[in-house]
């Protein structure tokens, strides 16, 4: 099916849309997030986000080249995906990171961390 025709089916809110594209560029773009993402499980979730999330863009959207327009969405999403495995192995919990991104919001933990590292230095 040429890409004119799957744009239509977008447009028109066809369930076809996503499964056309899936048959003609599924493997573009799990060559795209297995590079990206490394492991097949994490690429083929990220392939499904893809399809979904063009569903949802594609309509106020019009992509000159669905291929393009897909690879870009799909290298997005791994790249975020990506970056939310590295925060949580970092070992860095959701209140601590979210006190470092919003200082203002978290006070009392910036106070408990600068009042315990001050004890930690006067203690020798």
């Amino acid at each position: 099916m040429e890409d004119k025709e799957i744009l239509e089916l977008f447009r028109r809110r066809s369930e076809k849309a996503i499964a056309s594209a899936s048959d003609k560029y599924k493997s573009y773009c799990m060559k795209i997030a297995v590079n990206i993402l490394g492991t097949r499980q994490d690429a083929e979730e990220c392939v499904n986000d893809t399809f979904f999330k063009a569903w949802e863009l594609i309509p106020p959207n019009e992509p000159q080249m669905l291929s393009t327009f897909l690879g870009k969405l799909t290298r997005n999403l791994a790249i975020n995906t990506r970056r939310r495995a590295f925060a949580l192995k970092s070992g860095e919990d959701r209140q601590t990171r979210c006190s470092r991104i919003f200082p203002n919001l978290f006070p009392a933990i910036r106070t408990y961390r600068r009042s315990r590292s001050e004890r930690s230095l006067s203690v020798k």
